[in-house]
């Protein structure tokens, strides 16, 4: 097997960029208002307001959790396009488009099915990984 190298730097920015699209993602400006009423979160009531407080209690684990699993998507994704030699930024779109649709989406979609969550909200939940897929691949190929 021959070794592939992985540029730890576009690793690092591809994880922030992840990070910053989700902000952006789930801001009321774009979906945060559909998504926390899709989700019946509604921080309006009594007991939203308990949930929510009980839920901020443990946000320093989400958060670091959720930083990792940005590095490790990341660094996934850029030792894919290194197995596969992508050197261009339609070749990373499409790396990144196929590892969302063969891992991401597939996944999730079975889970809403057995669930029975919203299609609505799969797809505000799903987009979101596919936009970062994307911009990560090409922020991963730049770098080389």
């Amino acid at each position: 097997m021959i070794p592939i190298e992985v540029n730890i730097w576009a690793v690092l920015v591809a994880a922030v960029a992840h990070m910053v699209i989700g902000f952006v993602w789930y801001s009321p400006a774009f979906f945060g208002k559909v998504w926390i009423s899709l989700t019946g979160f509604n921080v309006e009531t009594p007991e939203g307001q308990v949930a929510w407080e009980e839920r901020q209690k443990s946000m320093s684990k989400t958060w670091i959790l959720t930083v990792l699993g940005a590095l490790i998507m990341a660094y996934a994704l850029a030792y894919f396009m290194g197995m596969f030699f992508v050197e261009t930024v339609t070749d990373a779109l499409q790396i990144g488009f196929i590892a969302w649709l063969g891992f991401i989406a597939t996944t999730s979609f079975i889970n809403t099915l057995f669930t029975g969550k919203s299609k609505k909200l799969w797809a505000i939940d799903n987009c979101y990984p596919l936009v970062s897929m994307l911009v990560m691949s090409v922020i991963i190929v730049l770098w080389q």
